[in-house]
């Protein structure tokens, strides 16, 4: 097997499947996760990565190395999945694209509201990650709409996390689920 070097791997990658790929840098993990900002990853080889038996520390460790322009839904549902359950330090523009990509809405709730609690966003990028969010959900980053959201864990958090920030300016609860008040134009 191929010893990990930054050559070996630039071949590999130029050469070889994603499968293979992946295959050497797992053959060589110690080596390869001690400088996994040294690949340049592609989708296939990233989705195979996060999909391997590498812990969530070290699947942590790769999505903070990787480009955004390798990003797709496949990808962003993954990375998705493992912020769900593990704090990546990532760049602002990074997390906007993974969560516009994903289409796991519940995922992405968890996500958005453990971001909303750890950073302090201007309005700008609150509502930019709100559009990110589909159907009604979405209706909360539109100035003066009163848009009525299902009653979940989630959103009940999400909703108090946004007044607290003073982007919206109330939500009430009732038998249909959460009424919020956006501020008015």
């Amino acid at each position: 097997m191929l010893h990990f070097q930054e050559r070996n791997t630039e071949d590999l990658l130029n050469n070889y499947s994603g499968n293979a790929v992946v295959a050497y840098l797992l053959k060589n993990k110690r080596e390869f996760l001690s400088e996994p900002e040294k690949v340049d990853y592609t989708t296939e080889v990233a989705i195979g990565l996060l999909k391997s038996g590498l812990s969530l520390t070290d699947k942590a460790a790769v999505i903070a190395c990787f480009k955004k322009e390798i990003l797709n839904e496949d990808l962003a549902n993954e990375i998705i999945g493992i912020l769900k359950v593990k704090e990546i330090g990532l760049a602002y523009e990074f997390l906007l694209k993974v969560m516009s990509l994903s289409n796991k809405t519940d995922e992405k709730m968890v996500v958005l509201n453990y971001t909303l609690e750890k950073n302090d966003f201007d309005e700008a990028a609150i509502t930019a990650l709100l559009n990110t969010l589909p159907g009604k959900l979405k209706e909360i980053a539109e100035k003066g709409k009163r848009p009525e959201l299902p009653d979940t864990p989630e959103t009940k958090r999400l909703v108090e996390l946004l007044k607290a920030k003073d982007y919206i300016s109330s939500f009430s609860e009732s038998k249909n689920g959460i009424r919020v008040n956006t501020k008015l134009k």
